[in-house]
């Protein structure tokens, strides 16, 4: 795709992230994000915690690097999805890959070298909270 072809992808993607109509369990919630190597993976939960505990059994956390806290956000399902809108805009995104510990089809990838990093991350997340005008809140794990 073009570059203009791939600015206006990504405006109706931002677009329809704000528009759709929220579902039962968008109104809380939590984004999280841990590393392999220079590779992150983000996600929602209602509860992060519990969601570690998940995906470390489920995926050998030895080999994760969690991020020490998540963020609380109103409209989690949208926000989540501006984010990989956005961290796709800025090409980090690593496409879909199984899983070779869980056999699973893991989406939401991302290479950090793209986006300078769990530093440029969190700018980005932070930077996307201010602009909705959603307060910033860092929940320690």
């Amino acid at each position: 795709m073009s570059g203009i072809g791939n600015r206006i992808s990504s405006v109706l993607s931002f677009h329809h992230a704000l528009t759709a109509s929220p579902s039962a369990t968008d109104y809380l919630g939590a984004l999280y994000a841990y590393t392999v190597d220079d590779v992150l993976k983000t996600g929602r939960a209602l509860d992060p915690p519990i969601r570690k505990k998940q995906w470390c059994r489920q995926c050998r956390g030895e080999w994760q690097n969690w991020l020490p806290f998540y963020w609380k956000v109103p409209h989690a399902k949208k926000f989540e999805k501006i984010i990989h809108v956005e961290l796709k805009r800025r090409g980090a995104w690593l496409g879909c890959e199984q899983c070779w510990f869980c056999l699973t089809l893991h989406q939401e990838k991302y290479d950090l070298r793209q986006i300078g990093g769990v530093t440029g991350f969190i700018a980005i997340v932070e930077a996307w909270l201010a602009a909705l005008g959603w307060p910033i809140i860092r929940v320690y794990m």
